[in-house]
């Protein structure tokens, strides 16, 4: 479990690569060997997109079904466990709270259909699907199941998060996967990773606002 953040201090995120390996490509191999049979655009354009996928191999394995990251984090907050377990299970709050979300309605008991909206750099997209709270011990811990996707791709991701007293306040600790496709994979996993802080760290200070 990463370190507690401190107030005013970046949360901690770690974001590893999965254990899965990247299937080989002998397609490249074939037309590696017919490179010479090439218009020299054609050879051009073959080079980049080779040194591309090179460059996402070397920050994360990808494989056919997509490309997945772990995160994990914490922070500290000076309120008690009790006040933010009620604030992670306001969908309100959420709403204030989240980065990228746009819109999140009740589909029954702990569930909800989410909608978000992501701009990185060129990249812009919405995206739709669920959002499910399982596993609740209040107000220790939950699980948090999203499924969503959209024009530029798709995410599913599952999580823990822990909550409890420490100094007068309240740790948050969180751990889970993110199993990521489209467009949003072929990002590879130095701009992901980079993303991922940036969410983290607007959502922690978001919540600590609501304290």
């Amino acid at each position: 479990m990463a370190a507690p953040t401190r107030r005013g201090e970046d949360p901690q995120v770690s974001i590893t690569r999965a254990s899965a390996n990247c299937r080989p490509d002998s397609s490249q191999a074939m037309m590696s060997s017919q490179m010479s049979l090439m218009s020299p655009l054609l050879r051009l354009t073959w080079s980049a997109a080779n040194i591309y996928s090179s460059a996402e191999r070397a920050d994360g394995p990808r494989t056919e079904a997509g490309w997945t990251m772990h995160l994990e984090g914490s922070h500290t907050f000076p309120a008690s466990p009790e006040r933010i377990w009620e604030l992670l299970n306001d969908p309100d709050v959420l709403a204030r709270t989240t980065p990228g979300l746009t819109s999140l309605e009740p589909l029954g008991e702990n569930l909800y259909r989410a909608g978000f909206h992501l701009k990185i750099g060129p990249v812009n997209g919405g995206f739709s699907g669920s959002l499910g709270v399982k596993d609740q011990k209040p107000p220790q811990s939950f699980r948090l199941e999203i499924d969503v996707d959209g024009r530029i791709g798709s995410a599913k991701a599952e999580g823990t998060f822990d909550i409890r007293g420490e100094d007068g306040g309240a740790v948050l600790a969180f751990a889970g996967d993110a199993r990521l496709h489209g467009v949003l994979a072929r990002m590879g996993g130095r701009v992901m990773t980079g993303v991922a802080r940036l969410f983290t760290r607007q959502f922690f200070e978001a919540l600590e606002k609501e304290v």
